[in-house]
């Protein structure tokens, strides 16, 4: 699943619990009109998201999250993100950056 999420544009990094260790992966791509976010900390434990654009990371802890999926098992999540409607299309616009990040 990540090789898939990785050929489809998506950075990927692990993610960390409260002592440092990694104990998940996360996956983002900004597409048009979102961040998409996908994190998952098992194969049957996974949520996705979409964050506007237009999040106000100044308040990086207030929740601003659009659509969510999940919990689902990790591979549905990405079958999910990466087909159908929720599509994320091969715009040259995809690039992994957060804008207005500080």
């Amino acid at each position: 699943m990540v090789l898939r999420l990785a050929d489809a544009g998506f950075a990927i990094v692990p993610v960390l619990n409260m002592r440092g260790g990694d104990t998940g992966v996360l996956a983002w791509r900004r597409d048009v009109l979102d961040l998409v976010v996908v994190t998952a900390w098992s194969d049957d434990f996974a949520f996705g998201a979409r964050v506007p654009h237009g999040r106000d990371w100044s308040r990086p802890f207030a929740p601003s999250v659009g659509r969510r999926h999940g919990p689902a098992p990790f591979a549905d999540l990405v079958d999910l993100v990466l087909g159908g409607r929720h599509h994320l299309g091969d715009d040259p616009e995809c690039v992994p950056s957060i804008e207005g990040a500080r």
